[in-house]
């Protein structure tokens, strides 16, 4: 039988080709967003634009990324011919959410360095607003942890409730005896979305609070352990939540969930 990180590797090599397809068209969108503001550049604004734009499309484009990569990940999971690949159906689903997490890691790494070196000038701010200010205590590295292993939890979080949608849906349309199964796959589909943005809005909530406090007010650096601490109870939600979710896709995918053909 192939081995776990075997299967990770080939899932990341066929899943690699997005990453630099995000980059070259957030490179393009870069390049256009300057040429819209020429009129701005001439005036000695170059590199604040620059840096703005380099900020939002990199948020903008990981969000896009993870998109790709989730359909990728369901696209994996029902495949028939990487099912035939001999290995059992939990490592297979482990392996497409590892190599899911790294493929984020990867183009997020790249993005940072991208950006650093293009906006060389701002580069003590690009370093505050992405990773904190430049308080070398515990405090500081423990912040920079917590929000490090957000970002980890958040996609592995997201990609396994997508897998969840996809699952359950398609058990339960399975299990019906009617014909016409549109309106009871868009009904399960739903009430799982509205969960799911409720949920992340609860998220999103205590992740603004902790970035607001904690790293847009350098004074604020040893006054808020509160947020922190809310900070750290949400990443070990969002740990619980893998967890569940994990534990019923692997279910799911070992007794339901058959591939297409």
């Amino acid at each position: 039988m192939i081995n776990f990180l075997a299967i990770t590797k080939q899932m990341f090599k066929q899943k690699s080709k997005f990453i630099y397809l995000i980059l070259l068209v957030q490179l393009i969108a870069v390049i256009a967003s300057l040429v819209f503001n020429i009129q701005t550049i001439a005036q000695g604004e170059f590199q604040e634009i620059l840096y703005n734009n380099t900020i939002f499309t990199t948020v903008l484009f990981d969000v896009i990324f993870l998109g790709i990569m989730c359909w990728q990940n369901e696209k994996i999971n029902l495949s028939q011919t990487w099912r035939q690949i001999p290995i059992s159906s939990t490592k297979f689903y482990l392996a497409n959410i590892m190599s899911t997490l790294i493929c984020c890691v990867y183009i997020f790494i790249i993005q940072i360095i991208a950006n650093i070196i293009v906006t060389a000038p701002k580069v003590t701010r690009v370093f505050n607003d992405l990773i904190g200010y430049a308080d070398y205590t515990a405090n500081f590295w423990n912040r920079g942890l917590i929000f490090g292993l957000f970002l980890v939890l958040i996609v592995i979080t997201i990609s396994m409730f997508v897998s969840f949608t996809n699952f359950s849906t398609r058990v339960i349309v399975d299990f019906l005896p009617i014909k016409n199964t549109t309106w009871v796959k868009m009904l399960v589909m739903g009430i799982l979305v509205i969960i799911g943005v409720y949920v992340g809005m609860q998220i999103n909530s205590h992740f603004t609070n902790f970035m607001v406090t904690n790293f847009t007010h350098s004074v604020m650096i040893y006054s808020n352990i509160g947020e922190v601490g809310s900070m750290q109870i949400t990443n070990i939600e969002l740990a619980i939540i893998s967890l569940i979710l994990g534990s019923l896709n692997i279910w799911l995918i070992n007794k339901f969930v058959e591939t297409k053909i």
